[in-house]
């Protein structure tokens, strides 16, 4: 008797636990129907924002930033060292193009193959030869605008 009491005590906790899990799955299921179209939408966007989060490499990121960083620094040197001239400044555009040319070539590199080291030597070597042009460019330039001290000639100051 008490094996037939055993029995039908189980029997009744499996219909409660089959029960309580299909009022569950029910009420989850109304839930996703009431749930209004403005919810869902931020739903999607918060997901979409998670997974582009967990996609994104830092250290490439970084060095990616420290790249157009030292970009944007090679033009404010043309803008602050070189002299006032249209012919000064169209050679310093130029060399910042060919610098700017050239970083893509690295940036590709480093997307392509993860190696940070590597991008660092190639973004320093174009920064190198771009330094040393602009040194060159305001070394004639200000003899022929007339600076006779120097003092804000670029290879000074690097």
């Amino acid at each position: 008797m008490e094996a037939v009491n055993i029995i039908s005590a189980n029997t009744e906790q499996a219909k409660i636990s089959t029960a309580s899990r299909g009022m569950w799955a029910q009420l989850a299921s109304e839930g996703f129907r009431k749930m209004s179209t403005a919810s869902l939408i931020v739903f999607c966007v918060c997901a979409l924002l998670l997974g582009h989060t967990l996609g994104q490499d830092p250290p490439v990121n970084y060095s990616l930033q420290w790249a157009k960083d030292t970009g944007i620094h090679i033009r404010m040197v043309i803008e602050e060292k070189l002299p006032n001239t249209a012919r000064a400044q169209a050679e310093g555009s130029e060399i910042a193009d060919a610098f700017d040319m050239g970083l893509g070539h690295c940036n590709t590199e480093l997307v392509s193959s993860r190696n940070i080291a590597q991008h660092k030597v190639c973004v320093n070597a174009l920064a190198a030869g771009a330094y040393a042009a602009l040194d060159r460019v305001a070394g004639q330039q200000w003899a022929i605008y007339g600076a006779s001290s120097g003092a804000s000639r670029i290879g000074l100051f690097w």
